[in-house]
């Protein structure tokens, strides 16, 4: 009776085993493909889409920061182009929270959208066939920022907006740089 046990046991795993050895699925095409910012999750693991950024007056030349686009998902990368629009009324609305005193928007309080004259950024930022990923930059113009008698922070809301191809991850797709004066 014990060896008969013993058998079917032996059977059934062996049958788990056997079912089990299926062809994987990581290396099939899958889910929605999404385009966004990765610097939207470098400035607190993406609580917030907020990057501070601190500008020093040590450094005379500009500063150059770097606005990327990324691709996700596993279907074959495709040619894709967005356009890189400054969301400042994403950033009015930001600035009336933070003045209310929401707690989430405090690093607002006191802001200011960093006008258009301070830097400089490409109209929009592309993918070719195979790439995942890449990046353009934001020139700041350091001495006019430090030239601005204001004392808070300029903000630059930046958004990924009308990709050619591909959906925008939205909660993904717009980050505010924050620049503070050191």
């Amino acid at each position: 009776m014990k060896t008969v046990k013993y058998c079917i046991l032996s059977l059934f795993c062996v049958s788990l085993l056997l079912v089990s050895c299926e062809d994987n699925a990581k290396d099939e095409e899958w889910g929605i493909s999404l385009l966004y910012m990765p610097q939207s999750v470098l400035g607190d693991g993406g609580q917030t889409a907020n990057l501070s950024i601190g500008v020093h007056t040590s450094q005379q030349s500009d500063t150059s920061i770097v606005v990327g686009m990324y691709r996700s998902g596993l279907a074959p990368i495709e040619a894709v182009t967005a356009n890189l629009v400054i969301a400042s009324d994403t950033l009015a609305s930001a600035i009336k929270l933070a003045d209310a005193g929401d707690d989430t928007h405090k690093a607002f309080k006191n802001a200011k959208l960093l006008p258009s004259d301070y830097y400089e950024l490409p109209d929009n930022i592309s993918l070719s066939d195979g790439q995942r990923e890449n990046h353009v930059f934001i020139k700041l113009n350091k001495n006019k920022l430090f030239s601005d008698s204001h004392t808070g922070p300029f903000v630059l809301p930046v958004k990924l907006d009308k990709p050619t191809r591909y959906q925008l991850n939205e909660e993904r797709s717009l980050t505010f740089f924050i620049f503070s004066k050191k």
